[in-house]
């Protein structure tokens, strides 16, 4: 098997960054380079003992055929049953960060790497993880891998914009039955569950579902009842392979007040004009500064949040956007366009979307319920 990243760029990366060696751990990295596995077991909890499961990918600089992974001996029969491209898997006794990174050090020394520049994943590497990895390679310089990684993950091929398609469109539908489930007099808590619910019966991971109800500012689930005649949004994310979808609906109980509708159709002003300036080659300084205008140009930019950002097996992810930022866009990456306003008679108004960026524009991913009021009786 070849790997499912894009090889050339990688190697690209590593040569303007002076880097020899990628040595991964976290899931959403090690699940990118090798086309999908993370382990089951330990995909939502690390921690294990004394100590956490940390896992390791490692890829040589244009040889590819000498890449390795560590993994705990547990690993062995799942590990088995997936059919990655690594060509060496090497399963260690110890189950903690310790006796991993000396594991990983090990097959760095092998492989003559170990007076090299390797790029760890410095924001993510338990303390002791890295002192063990420059006390077995004390001739290495290690330097972070967060802009290599990010620039690679940051396009998106067309397999992985439709698993975005089908986590965007699971997730609104689970919003709007969580809205649906709002009928019945109950907790905002209650109707995070529904969301929950939906998501996994959906295929999804869920992540969150922030939820605000009324006049109130409090955006999470509480004992909070949402009442009649009450605004409520839903801002809920989930993922499928770990790709990532993050969308925000609003709904009411019963029909929306003049004002609130007015707040409404701010937010979605703001998301309209912002997603109209998307497209391939456009930079993120303009798409930025369209949305903000927009944003100005409604009247309740003081009350308020307009944001854009890249959306992936991260958020926050690239592209970034900001008034400085002249980067031009490319067809396939994944953005997410979001406003909001707190009103204290309304409550906290919000319209959020992810788009896939185009050649030509954006194709909407999850647009169900963006366009009017979920009005529940």
């Amino acid at each position: 098997m070849q790997p499912t990243y894009d090889e050339e760029k990688l190697a690209r990366l590593m040569e303007e960054a002076g880097v020899d060696l990628i040595l991964a751990h976290t899931p959403h990295n090690m699940r990118y380079l090798t086309g999908g596995y993370y382990f089951h077991f330990r995909e939502r909890v690390a921690a294990i003992g004394p100590s956490q499961y940390l896992p390791f990918v490692g890829i040589p600089k244009k040889n590819p055929e000498n890449a390795f992974q560590v993994a705990w001996r547990v690993e062995a029969a799942p590990r088995n049953e997936v059919d990655t491209w690594i060509p060496d898997v090497i399963y260690t006794k110890a189950r903690g960060t310790v006796g991993a990174s000396e594991t990983a050090a090990e097959a760095i020394r092998k492989r003559g790497l170990d007076e090299g520049t390797i790029a760890v994943e410095r924001a993510f590497m338990p303390v002791d993880a890295m002192e063990t990895l420059g006390r077995e390679l004390r001739a290495a310089r290690f330097v972070d891998s967060l802009g290599i990684l990010e620039e690679l993950r940051a396009v998106k091929r067309e397999d992985e914009l439709e698993i975005f398609r089908r986590a965007a469109r699971a997730d609104s539908e689970a919003i709007q039955a969580g809205f649906q489930e709002g009928a019945r007099g109950v907790t905002t808590r209650r109707i995070e569950q529904r969301v929950e619910e939906e998501m996994v019966r959906r295929g999804l991971h869920f992540h969150y579902a922030f939820t605000a109800a009324g006049p109130g500012m409090r955006r999470e689930p509480s004992d909070k009842i949402w009442e009649r005649g009450e605004i409520l949004h839903i801002d809920a994310g989930g993922s499928e392979a770990g790709y990532m979808s993050d969308i925000c609906r609003m709904g009411v109980r019963g029909e929306p007040s003049a004002l609130a509708e007015e707040l409404r159709k701010a937010c979605l002003h703001a998301v309209d004009a912002c997603r109209g300036a998307i497209r391939a080659g456009a930079s993120c300084a303009s798409v930025h500064e369209r949305g903000h205008q927009a944003f100005a140009d409604t009247g309740f930019a003081d009350m308020g949040i307009f944001e854009v950002h890249g959306i992936g097996m991260v958020q926050q992810e690239l592209p970034r956007f900001g008034p400085e930022v002249e980067r031009a866009l490319e067809a396939g990456m994944v953005v997410s366009v979001e406003c909001d306003i707190r009103h204290a008679q309304v409550g906290h108004v919000k319209i959020e979307d992810a788009v896939a960026v185009t050649e030509d524009g954006c194709e909407g991913l999850g647009d169900l319920g963006r366009d009017s009021w979920a009005c529940i009786d």
